[in-house]
């Protein structure tokens, strides 16, 4: 088998190609190899990032001195060979190859002559449940297949035609399949095992019988699939196809954007039918992603942007009611509240998903604008430990390519099944390449499955147990350490950081430390927490913030800039919330955001790359009046009404060139080069507020009981919203609901899958679904929570009883507003206790 990827030290390697001179890394196949030089050799299963499998047969070529016709895709390129890709034996054998090929597959449409004709009388719409023909197939104008056909010039099929009759499937999340259009070309299949490492998809049965799919009846879900959509991204035909976008045809554009879903920065393309957004898809990009997703990348964007309940026109509450307003109204009443209340008595909270236009604009408005208001971020929690400790991290060689070439890389807890996916895509590289895996983590996570060595430590101890290991490898060539965001609510965290800082000196090692919040960078960078100025330089602050509102002590105005750090509503004079959906509490003014979309921006990644976010949406209707808007120009409108108009937010362009004059080393457009940045050294520790960490010295965590409660940062939050309320496929998959216990644990208490237990947790007790895990240790229970929990985020032990103890719950209400308890039992909170934890 011919290696799809290369060494990195292979030695270089001329050939000739239809009298085309290439040189070539050696293990490079003779398909690749004509790639490079510019000639298309026509194929249906063979594909850069998989193995050889010689399927489709059409990439046959003809190769002097050898014998017959080798297939190019499984043939290695050698020095000094010659190839021929274009003669008339070779069109002839390709015509007859993809003849028997349509024989079992629908082709009436590709073989008619009156196909054009078809395409553009057609009229109706597409909604066949059965494929019959291109001109209903979701593939329609986009199907390699197709292409091909076209291509060679088959005007007939010789051969007895047959059509399978499989039943297509619409039971899993995400996307639709249906095998009759299949054409056992094998790419989804090897996409699964060797690229994404998941092993979900395999040939089932023989012969006339093959089909693809999950062994043993399993579903996709159950079957362990991550729905990072790379089988439907590689599928030559319809045979895989989005739910949502299937039915919108071939696009009428393709934009190269960003991910705006987490902080590794992915590179996307946009794919675009009649000014709307239709599907996203990989962009193959070596330095980040490389043609990989993860399932919040590939699926959840158009239905995060067009979903029903999302709020596109400003809201203003008078007397009892909500009415819909113009945006002046709506202005001119922020205005008027922001001018009656003094600075220290005004708080803006501030998204880490948003743009850098936005942040920069935001912490502007506030500082400048308002005068010295107070100023805070969710990106706080998002970046636990404080600032100074993350801009260490930051300043370190962080790098997601060279990840994929590193001799020994350590991950710890980290899943990427589900997040951070493309960070997992690149570790199996690294193991394809001869790459040893050392895994630290208390759960069995799909990289310790894979790993060496898979260091198995206590439930919260992954950064102590991480310090250890690095103790053990440091002096290995090629190192790569990625650390998963839980890691650094560990105790020990720090000591960690500080052994991170001391690899991160030595050459050839690299690290990646990941956050959640797709800006948590940039929002330190730009300056969106109140005492840290961009640069990012501190500076002391005493206005009111996020922990000042969580204990109750509300400011009089409360500013939310895509963000709903709480269920129920502040009590503060007025709230005004800006952003792409409403918070489950009721506010004076809802100001709707534009989407990642539907404006133009830039987002830092981990790495340091400022990446562009390009507006594919046509505005429609009333916009001007009503319409979203992006985050920056309202500032600049607010601020015009104030009589404080900043003429750096005149447009995007003037905002990136203001917050070029307070950084000069900031990119002035999109800049995808890495970039370090400056550590914060100050004299005494600054304020850890949302959720930061402390260190333990006796190692054990705090609290009594027989259990570990681990609570990890949810990950399906954007702009603060739950993307599970809105994207229906990952509310299906149900992935951070729930408390996880272990099924013998379960047992022992006496609870079945989605019964209620009750944790006693502090004096209060938490009523909560129980669901069986069986990656989690025995002891331990993990726990997801937003940004509204108010508990402890170290582990801490607890003590879990069978039931509702308490015999009464106050529902928790969810963050998108959607009720958790009619999916998997009540999420309920009953402060005060009166008998306190027991053993």
């Amino acid at each position: 088998m011919v290696e799809p990827l290369p060494r990195v030290d292979a030695p270089t390697l001329s050939l000739e190609i239809d009298e085309r001179t290439v040189a070539v890394p050696e293990g490079t196949t003779v398909l690749r190899a004509a790639e490079l030089a510019g000639v298309s050799v026509p194929s249906l299963c063979a594909h850069k990032e998989l193995s050889a499998f010689g399927g489709c047969r059409l990439c046959a070529v003809e190769i002097e001195g050898a014998r017959g016709y080798p297939l190019a895709c499984s043939t290695a390129a050698a020095d000094g060979m010659k190839v021929a890709t274009d003669t008339a034996t070779l069109r002839e054998m390709r015509i007859e190859i993809l003849r028997l090929i349509l024989s079992e597959h629908p082709c009436s449409c590709l073989l008619c002559g009156e196909a054009d004709d078809c395409r553009r009388s057609l009229s109706t719409i597409r909604k066949a449940g059965v494929t019959t023909g291109c001109r209903s197939c979701p593939r329609d104008g986009d199907c390699e297949l197709q292409a091909v056909v076209e291509r060679l010039g088959v005007h007939d099929v010789t051969y007895p035609i047959t059509y399978r009759g499989l039943e297509p499937e619409h039971d899993d999340p995400f996307y639709d399949r249906d095998y009759n259009l299949c054409i056992l070309c094998g790419r989804c299949v090897r996409m699964c095992q060797e690229v994404r490492g998941a092993s979900v998809l395999a040939f089932k049965f023989r012969g006339r019988r093959t089909v693809i799919g999950p062994a043993f009846g399993y579903s996709h879900v159950a079957a362990g699939c991550e729905f990072c959509g790379a089988c439907v991204s590689v599928c030559p035909t319809g045979a895989l196809a989005d739910k949502v976008s299937k039915w919108d045809g071939a696009p009428d554009g393709v934009e190269p954007s960003t991910c705006p879903f987490c902080s590794l920065g992915c590179h996307v393309e946009l794919a675009h039918v009649d000014g709307a957004l239709s599907s996203v898809r990989a962009a193959h990009d070596a330095e980040v992603n490389d043609g990989q997703l993860c399932v919040r990348g590939r699926f959840c964007l158009p239905e995060a942007t067009h979903h029903y309940s999302r709020a596109r026109k400003p809201v203003l509450r008078k007397g009892a009611y909500d009415r819909v307003v113009q945006w002046d109204e709506a202005l001119d009443a922020v205005a008027a509240g922001l001018a009656a209340a003094p600075a220290d008595e005004t708080l803006l909270v501030v998204s880490p998903d948003l743009p850098n236009e936005a942040i920069f604009a935001a912490q502007r408005f506030a500082r400048v604008t308002l005068g010295g208001a107070g100023l805070d971020s969710t990106a706080r929690s998002c970046l636990p430990g404080g600032p100074e400790r993350w801009s260490r991290l930051f300043a370190l060689p962080v790098s997601l390519s060279a990840l994929a070439e590193a001799g020994t890389v350590v991950v710890a807890g980290l899943d990427t099944r589900f997040s951070f996916s493309v960070a997992g895509v690149q570790v199996r590289r690294a193991l394809r390449r001869g790459a040893t895996l050392l895994a630290v983590d208390a759960r069995e996570s799909n990289v310790a499955r894979i790993a060496d060595r898979w260091l198995r430590c206590d439930p919260g101890d992954e950064a102590r147990a991480l310090t250890a290991a690095l103790a053990e490898v440091g002096d290995a060539a090629r190192l790569s350490v990625v650390v998963g965001p839980r890691v650094f609510d560990c105790p020990g965290a720090d000591e960690l950081v500080d052994r991170l800082e001391e690899l991160g000196r030595r050459p050839g090692v690299s690290v990646l430390p990941l956050a959640q919040g797709a800006n948590a960078r940039g929002a330190l960078e730009l300056g969106a927490l109140g005492e840290v100025l961009p640069g990012p330089r501190l500076v002391s602050h005493d206005g009111p913030d996020l922990a000042a509102l969580r204990e109750g002590r509300a400011p009089r105005v409360l500013y939310l800039v895509g963000e709903a750090p709480l269920t129920t509503r502040p009590d503060s004079e007025l709230v005004i919330v800006q952003g792409l959906y409403p918070p489950p509490f009721a506010v004076d003014v809802f100001l709707p955001a534009a989407a990642a979309v539907e404006a133009d921006g830039t987002l830092t990644s981990v790495e340091g790359r400022v990446q562009e976010l390009r507006a594919v949406e046509r505005p429609r209707g009333d916009t001007v009046s009503f319409g979203p808007r992006p985050d920056w120009r309202i500032f600049s409108d607010l601020a015009a009404r104030l009589e404080a108009a900043d003429p750096s937010c005149a447009d995007a362009a003037a905002v990136r060139a203001a917050i070029r004059a307070e950084l000069p080393d900031f990119p002035a457009e999109g800049d995808h080069r890495p970039r370090r940045m400056t550590p914060l050294r100050p004299a005494g520790r600054s304020r850890e507020t949302g959720g930061s960490t402390a260190d333990h010295d006796d190692g054990a965590p705090a609290g009594r009981g027989r259990f570990v409660l681990v609570v990890e940062r949810a990950g399906f939050r954007h702009r603060g919203f739950d993307l599970a309320a809105v994207v229906e496929g990952l509310g299906e998959l149900h992935l951070e609901e729930g408390l996880a216990l272990h099924p013998d644990d379960l047992a022992r208490l006496g609870v079945e899958a989605g019964g209620e237990v009750t944790v006693v947790l502090d004096g209060t007790d938490l009523v909560l679904a129980a669901r069986p895990d069986a990656d989690g240790p025995r002891g331990a229970a993990f726990l997801w929570r937003d940004e509204t929990w108010p508990g402890p985020w170290t582990p801490v032990r607890v003590t879990i009883r069978a039931g509702d103890r308490r015999r009464r719950a106050l529902s928790a209400t969810p963050a998108a507003g959607r009720s958790r308890a009619k999916r998997a039992g009540a999420v309920a909170t009953a402060k005060g206790g009166d008998d306190g934890p027991r053993r």
